[in-house]
């Protein structure tokens, strides 16, 4: 803002502070979930000016550095749990405006590796550990050599039968929680024994 005399004569400028926060941030939303990690996004929040960085905190714990994106890379998460993320705009002048929250769920972890025991030529029974999941685990599914899932059942065991004599096969395992977030794939391999020699 300038100042003029009588006469017209520009005298110098009044600067006038920005003083206005800028807008929460825009939509949320998440991507690339692991049972340890994700990947948060949100919109440009408006300002009178330019926003010039971002900060967030999860479930409400301290605020990080403001960072110059609109991304958020978060590790070291814990299975099963849901994490509430918070972001909030400051702008060139240092006004922090209001913050907006998005909350999520991990999956389950990765059961432990499948094993197979009591191996015949057309059966077997194969176990694996327990997955984690801070909500809970529901039960698990497998697949044998990539084709149709099972049903979850809460069970760390299954016995397969109806096998080929003398085949290799994959079995898959993964866990599904209680608010129905399903895990990465555990995989185990056996092969059944060959078939039995013919009558002497």
């Amino acid at each position: 803002v300038y100042a003029y005399d009588a006469n017209g004569n520009r005298l110098g400028a009044v600067v006038t502070p920005d003083a206005t926060p800028p807008s929460a941030p825009g939509a949320m939303s998440d991507s690339n979930i692991t049972s340890d990690s994700a990947t948060i996004t949100w919109r440009q929040a408006p300002d009178t000016f330019a926003v010039a960085r971002y900060r967030y905190q999860i479930n409400g714990g301290a605020w990080s550095s403001f960072i110059n994106s609109q991304a958020a890379n978060l590790t070291d998460l814990v299975p099963g749990t849901t994490y509430t993320v918070a972001v909030e705009a400051e702008d060139d002048a240092g006004n922090i405006g209001a913050a907006n929250s998005f909350s999520f769920t991990t999956p389950p972890s990765a059961p432990g590796t499948p094993t197979a025991t009591n191996i015949t030529g057309n059966s077997a029974t194969v176990t694996w550990g327990a997955a984690s999941d801070g909500a809970g685990v529901a039960g698990y599914s497998y697949q044998l050599n990539g084709g149709t899932w099972s049903a979850f059942s809460n069970v760390l065991a299954v016995t397969l039968n109806g096998l080929s004599y003398g085949t290799a096969y994959i079995v898959g395992v993964r866990a599904e929680d209680s608010t129905g977030n399903v895990g990465p794939t555990a995989s185990g391999s056996f092969t059944t024994g060959p078939t039995a020699p013919g009558s002497p």
